[in-house]
């Protein structure tokens, strides 16, 4: 049997790591705890390595976990008196995307170190450290783990063998700890940028909207290519003034050295700030160092400057970020553009779609192809049109979210005003359809380009599922991420129509035209003109009765303006007066309007309104309130809505303001919070960020004493609430 000299020397080689140990398996990961030697001699400083491994698709997190999540904890309980211990030190974290979230964390094995200097009175013998260990392991749901952690350490000045044990099996065992411990030696970032023979500094950058850190990498070897080793740097924060969703930006000076642009959210006391985090980037593999500086030097430059930098974005590689997630998202995009046309919202407006198809039913198939071409592209270039006007006032530092132009009192006024025309049109007032727009312009395809135009702008008050995801996803990627799955939403928006060109035969189920499309028409004005009328009332909770004074005043003059031409199409050549006089005071009044000021919002509602009967109350939303009840191990629904999204009121009326849902709400004494986003609201927009979301509806269920809430689906049930509620009543 090999003596203990030579098993010392064996595990002296290959660094080797062991002690007694504890090993056990929480749920979806694995743990394990041990010293990295054997035998210490009293007074020594030894590492500890706490390892936990997650089951495959699962992630734990960094010190920072980003926008949601909390990281590993370890409290000693049991150690020997006069032991000093160090904070628990974290490997270089990975950048973790979820549903529009940004965490950091890791989905393979981690180590996590942790310093202990034993007391220099100890005798010899051997020392037991136990620890209570927690930590959040999250997959698609987050589950609490925990653990009792157990190790021992043997003082003395020499290496002792196991008794009764195989040398052999704990000589491979050892090897294998000493091969792990090494590989997760390089993982821990460096004490600073000088390991790395680099210089670093830090200088606050200012827009006229924005605000960036900028950390400048200089090579002081002067003999390496930052090209190359600077291709992918990031800065994993430790302060809350970095948002981690945020996209970092970086170049590489023509001077040679390296700029990454952080956004920053200035702290509201003025003077020097500290930043502290993990500077990362592409050499030797994946590197990081420590980094912590006082920022005082600030210095300002304008849009047209910032723009000229033509900074690119800095996404350091990870497992989670890969092609199978992006065609998984353009996928549910499509799925979700392809609802949408059954969503409340749309319908009115492919009714009169359908009737320039019932027109042109018996139409060449090139004229049908035509038609449904020019819809298609109507589509997709509003769609190219939101997503730029979104970039735009992203950069301007707002935060924006699907839908966000009906947050615009003057947008929900124009809008009424449109499907008020288009009602009147169908009622034949006047007449003027999509198909003879076009051969009045002289423009092939125009009227069907409007149409799909038209088909988007109404299609904006509503979400359908898959659709939120998909854009959640969107709007933490480049941009061309963003325009590729607003053109698969287009697609999928489209493709009823679509089908018709690409199959001539599906024509031969189109009706005919005819008398009964008269008929049709007028029915088909009756939700349009609904439509105005609830875009009346949205503008009434936006800006106020005086808005809707000055709407129904202008509803009145395109009434007038509308009748004349309608007569006079009658009658050729009479009338025209009538016209000219309707459109001229219809132009005085707009200008008149615009000289004024045009209506302002007015803030949210915030009142609690009380249902009937039971004594239920909504509350206004605040991220505090919410937390407070949390905390209290109260159940909480949070309703995120706007009066103009459709699917909202839906909701409301068929499901949230039922006698069975307010009574087991009551009895399970439910908080119930209303996130009201007729008008932009920042906290709003905030939270739904943290969740992945940017549009409305959105529903939070938080049952007590939960880390994260379930985000319930955007078309609500009966069954689906009692289903959670009616198990905390508590009667």
């Amino acid at each position: 049997m090999p003596s203990p000299v030579i098993w010392s020397a064996f595990i002296g080689i290959f660094l080797t790591v062991f002690s007694a140990h504890a090993k056990e398996r929480p749920q979806h990961s694995q743990v394990e705890v041990f010293f990295e030697k054997m035998i210490a001699a009293p007074g020594e400083t030894v590492t500890l390595a706490w390892v936990i491994r997650p089951d495959s698709g699962w992630h734990i997190y960094w010190k920072n976990p980003g926008n949601s999540g909390s990281p590993p904890e370890v409290r000693w309980v049991g150690i020997p008196q006069g032991t000093a211990i160090s904070e628990l030190e974290f490997p270089v974290p990975d950048r973790i995307p979820y549903r529009g979230l940004v965490n950091y964390g890791y989905s393979s094995e981690t180590w996590f170190f942790q310093k202990f200097t034993l007391p220099k009175t100890a005798t010899t013998g051997t020392l037991n450290f136990h620890g209570d260990a927690k930590w959040l392991i999250c997959k698609d749901e987050c589950l609490p783990a925990k653990a009792s952690l157990k190790a021992e350490i043997s003082l003395g000045t020499h290496q002792a063998t196991y008794v009764g044990q195989d040398p052999q099996a704990e000589s491979a065992k050892r090897s294998d700890r000493a091969a792990r411990w090494m590989k997760a030696v390089d993982r821990f970032p460096k004490a600073g940028a000088e390991s790395f023979g680099l210089q670093i500094g830090a200088r606050l950058a200012e827009t006229p909207s924005r605000a960036f850190i900028v950390l400048t990498v200089r090579d002081s070897m002067q003999d390496r290519q930052l090209t190359q080793q600077f291709a992918q740097p990031y800065f994993f924060p430790l302060l809350a003034n970095v948002d981690s969703k945020a996209m970092q930006k970086h170049r590489i000076h023509v001077d040679g050295f390296s700029e990454l642009w952080i956004p920053f959210k200035k702290p509201s006391v003025p003077g020097p700030f500290s930043i502290d985090g993990i500077y990362t980037f592409s050499m030797e593999g994946r590197s990081g160092f420590r980094f912590q500086t006082n920022v005082s030097e600030t210095a300002s430059l304008s849009e047209e400057e910032f723009q000229k930098l033509e900074l690119v974005d800095s996404v350091p590689p990870s497992a989670h970020e890969g092609g199978d997630g992006l065609f998984l998202m353009l996928f549910f995009s499509f799925l979700g553009g392809l609802i949408l046309n059954l969503m409340p919202c749309v319908l009115p407006v492919l009714s009169i779609k359908l009737i320039s198809v019932f027109e042109t039913a018996q139409a060449s198939p090139k004229e049908t192809r035509r038609e449904t071409w020019a819809y298609f592209l109507g589509i997709l270039s509003t769609f190219w049109l939101i997503a730029t006007v979104g970039i735009a006032l992203k950069a301007a530092g707002q935060s924006v979210g699907w839908g966000f132009q009906l947050q615009s009192p003057i947008f929900v006024g124009v809008l009424a005003l449109v499907f008020f025309g288009m009602a009147l049109n169908l009622w034949g007032v006047f007449e003027m359809t999509f198909s003879t727009l076009g051969r009045v312009s002289g423009i092939r395809g125009v009227g069907s380009f409007l149409s799909g135009f038209l088909t988007v702008v109404a299609a904006t008050p509503c979400s359908a599922p898959f659709m939120t995801t998909a854009l959640g996803y969107a709007l933490t990627q480049p941009n061309w991420v963003l325009f590729l799955i607003l053109t698969f939403l287009g697609l999928g928006l489209a493709l009823p129509f679509l089908l018709v060109a690409g199959f001539p035969r599906l024509k031969g189920f189109i009706p005919k035209p005819g008398r009964w499309m008269l008929t049709f028409k007028k029915a088909m004005a009756v939700p349009l003109l609904g439509t105005a009328v609830w875009l009346g009332w949205v503008l009434d909770s936006q800006a106020g009765r005086m808005a809707v004074f000055h709407l129904a005043s202008l509803g009145a003059l395109v009434f007038g303006l509308a009748f004349s031409v309608g007569r006079s199409q009658r009658h050729p050549g009479r009338h025209v007066k009538n016209v000219v006089a309707a459109a001229a005071g219809l132009l005085v009044f707009v200008a008149t309007f615009i000289f004024l000021g045009a209506p302002t919002s007015v803030p949210n509602k915030g009142a609690i309104a009380t249902a009937p009967n039971t004594g239920l109350s909504w509350k206004k939303f605040s991220e505090k309130d919410v937390e407070a009840a949390r905390a209290q191990g109260r159940p909480v629904f949070v309703d995120f809505t706007a009066d103009w999204c459709v699917t909202c009121h839906v909701n409301e009326s068929l499901v949230l303001e039922t006698e069975p849902v307010r009574q087991a709400f009551a009895a399970a004494g439910v908080e119930l919070f209303r996130a009201d986003w007729t008008n932009a609201d920042p906290e709003i927009t905030s939270a739904l960020e943290k969740v992945g979301r940017n549009s409305v509806p959105v529903y939070l269920w938080y049952p007590p004493d939960t880390l994260r809430p379930e985000i319930l689906p955007q078309i609500l049930s009966q069954g689906m609430l009692l289903s959670r509620v009616k198990p905390l009543n508590r009667d």
